[in-house]
């Protein structure tokens, strides 16, 4: 009975440890696909929808957009950055073409958070945004709800945000949102833009190990439990 039960803990923990070996495969090749994005040229607005109604697949890809922003429409979502907490700006951005994407411009302390501590900020002239599409988000399970009377976001609720400044129709506004870079121009010192962090924890191999490493230490155990009792039996 033992020797069953070993055998079948030892290979649940090489399952784990080869599992663990899919996950950095995908891991690392995630991260890649990703850097590559975020380096490469920008695409217009145009090919970045096209591409999303084929496939979804627009995350961290780098577009170009150009428009006036409407700041009396502004929304604030909160979040942290090296350690400070503060808001990320989402502005409404109209296009030529009538249409709007929500633009994440960047990132304010508190004391930033009103539109008039940043008036170099709240131009109405057009801007011209180079950065990364990221997708709507989800509410986490520990996430608060989002307090959309006192215009502060807690996830990123795309549909919501839009409709809190009367825009529901689905033709009127591109199905992500738009995180400005820091090549957007013209630049301003609040927000900071630049809000795209890319940087993904990736402990799969460390995980691996330590599967494959239970694995040998059972060995082991075994090993010093079965040995002298085999010994014993070969002597009588």
């Amino acid at each position: 009975m033992p020797g069953i039960v070993t055998l079948l803990t030892l290979i649940f923990l090489v399952w784990l440890g080869n599992w663990q070996m899919q996950r950095l495969n995908w891991k690392e090749g995630l991260i890649t696909k990703i850097e590559q994005r975020a380096k490469a040229e920008p695409v217009s607005l145009a090919t970045a929808l096209a591409r999303w109604v084929k496939s979804r697949d627009v995350e961290y890809l780098r577009v170009t957009a150009q428009g006036r922003f409407e700041h009396d429409k502004e929304r604030h979502y909160f979040t942290s950055q090296n350690g400070q907490t503060g808001w990320y700006i989402f502005t409404p951005l109209r296009l030529a073409n009538g249409k709007v994407i929500m633009v994440n411009r960047g990132f304010v302390t508190g004391k930033h958070k009103s539109p008039g501590t940043r008036l170099a900020g709240q131009k109405s002239s057009t801007f011209k945004i180079v950065g990364l599409l990221r997708q709507p988000g989800k509410m986490g399970m520990f996430t608060p709800d989002n307090a959309v009377a006192k215009n502060e976001w807690f996830w990123r609720d795309l549909t919501g945000m839009l409709a809190s400044v009367g825009i529901t129709a689905r033709k009127t506004a591109y199905p992500f949102f738009l995180n400005a870079g820091t090549q957007s121009r013209p630049q301003v010192s609040e927000p900071r833009a630049g809000a795209t962090r890319i940087s993904f924890s990736n402990k799969h191999l460390g995980y691996a190990l330590t599967w494959y490493g239970l694995a040998l230490t059972l060995i082991g155990v075994f090993a010093a439990f079965a040995w002298p009792r085999l010994k014993q039996a070969r002597s009588v």
